[in-house]
């Protein structure tokens, strides 16, 4: 899911109606807006709260790094930094920050309106 129109991806998975919507036992409505190798995109909705949404980014180092990069540690160094760089960023303009587990996934999110979302917004959120 590399290099999608992520503003179409989520103009289209926000048209769902409510009662379109396949909640998990959670009570949450998981949509993935842009996946790579080190970055998850999703909108979350909640059952009782479907009208403000939570954009999640999620980081890890990929499990899979191309050899390159074990032959060149130097630059995955650079590119980990990069991605952290990136969620900082987040974390700067109003997203909250967690650690999810012990395998090193950060967490960047923040609940929006669909009035404060516009193209910039989404588009802002693709990873380096």
């Amino acid at each position: 899911m590399d290099n999608p129109c992520i503003w179409t991806t989520y103009r289209q998975v926000m048209s769902n109606s409510h009662h379109e919507l396949d909640f998990n036992e959670d009570d949450q409505a998981l949509n993935i807006l842009y996946e790579n190798a080190w970055v998850r995109i999703l909108l979350l909705r909640h059952k009782n709260k479907a009208e403000k949404p939570i954009i999640e980014v999620e980081l890890s180092i990929p499990n899979e790094c191309p050899d390159d990069n074990y032959s060149n540690p130097y630059e995955l160094l650079l590119t980990t930094l990069e991605n952290l760089n990136f969620i900082k960023t987040l974390c700067d303009n109003g997203f909250s920050l967690q650690l999810v587990d012990r395998d090193w996934l950060w967490s960047a999110s923040i609940e929006i309106s669909e009035s404060q979302v516009d193209r910039q917004f989404i588009e802002s959120l693709l990873p380096p």
